[in-house]
């Protein structure tokens, strides 16, 4: 992509800029909300996998159905766990391999989450610079027209 010196535009060019920059910064804001979420949940499923790997067959717990509402459940198999492997397909896993599995998955998350954190400051940045220039040339403007 080409750099355009600020100095060169316009006002109004600088105000279309400065709108596709904020546009830009909330999607930004967006996606990374989105990635903090998902890496919460795999985070999560690490916890949950390590704290049934250690119960006893047979163990008793409540196997959620919804958000808020839960049934009673037996551990059959402490070692082997059904994974959610994407597009409604689960896979059986021993705790190691789901564990290893959500941790690839989560450090892959936060990967993402340091490149689009960087990519939002760079946008963050280009947008401070737009309305540094954008004050100055209506400052430029003003102190013109009192003369």
């Amino acid at each position: 992509m080409t750099e355009v010196d600020p100095k060169m535009l316009s006002l109004e060019q600088l105000n279309m800029v400065k709108e596709q920059l904020q546009e830009e910064v909330q999607v930004l804001q967006r996606s990374l909300d989105q990635l903090q979420m998902a890496s919460n949940r795999f985070d999560a499923s690490k916890d949950a996998i390590a704290r049934i790997s250690k119960e006893e067959a047979g163990s008793e717990l409540l196997v959620p159905l919804t958000s808020s509402l839960y049934v009673p459940g037996k551990i059959v198999d402490p070692s082997h766990v059904l994974v959610d492997i994407g597009t409604g397909y689960f896979a059986e896993m021993s705790t190691d391999v789901a564990q290893a599995s959500m941790q690839r998955k989560y450090d892959m998350l936060k990967d993402n989450l340091v490149r689009l954190s960087a990519a939002q400051r760079m946008k963050r940045k280009q947008l401070q610079l737009i309305m540094l220039q954008m004050s100055s040339k209506v400052q430029s403007q003003q102190a013109a027209s009192a003369q």
